[in-house]
């Protein structure tokens, strides 16, 4: 996947599902595949829930 769609997609994902911004620590280039990008949205909307769950 090229780069320009991996950006699109995790900017589409995070607005739709009100993801907070990802750390500096992160790297486009660690999720070049659709299923590395699924496993990163699931994670952290699993992350999300929790954080909103104990507020």
């Amino acid at each position: 996947m090229d780069s320009v769609k991996q950006v699109e997609l995790l900017s589409r994902a995070s607005e739709h599902f009100g993801l907070p911004p990802r750390g500096a620590d992160f790297r486009l280039a660690d999720y070049e595949t659709l299923d590395k990008i699924a496993d990163l949205i699931h994670h952290e909307l699993s992350g999300h829930r929790l954080q909103g769950a104990s507020a």
